[in-house]
């Protein structure tokens, strides 16, 4: 994770995930994706911006995201999220290729207490619009 900036108040934050599995581990060890911050749910899930829950993938999985933060004013940003998934697997003779992307606007605002930030996300893996609040630092 980088910030690239693109100007005195705009920045690009690429990111990228991947995680490979080359047997059947047990379920709490799987892959797993959603959210918005690593290890939040499970000790290896994947943040990805449109879906709220933890969605379990298959054994590959590669995420690509990037995130244009820009600097309103004093303490105030808002951001645009675009992430992208490649969900995968080889069975014997067969391949699977999942393909997932979702996107997302949030807007922060820095306080004595830490970073407040709202969050609403859409992806083709939930379908439905969300929301996500975040009141200070994650841990």
């Amino acid at each position: 994770k980088v910030a690239i900036p693109l100007g005195r108040r705009v920045s690009l934050i690429p990111q990228t995930w991947n995680r490979f599995l080359f047997r059947d581990p047990f379920s709490y060890y799987m892959n797993y994706v959603g959210g918005t911050m690593y290890g939040r749910y499970t000790p290896m899930q994947m943040p990805f911006i449109g879906v709220n829950h933890t969605y379990a993938c298959n054994n590959k999985v590669n995420i690509a995201r990037a995130d244009l933060r820009v600097n309103l004013f004093k303490q105030h940003y808002a951001t645009l999220y675009a992430n992208y998934m490649l969900d995968w697997d080889w069975y014997s003779d067969d391949a699977v290729f999942q393909h997932h992307y979702g996107f997302g606007a949030g807007y922060s605002i820095n306080t004595i207490i830490g970073p407040v930030q709202v969050i609403v996300h859409w992806s083709n893996l939930s379908r439905r619009v969300g929301f996500h609040f975040v009141l200070g630092f994650d841990f």
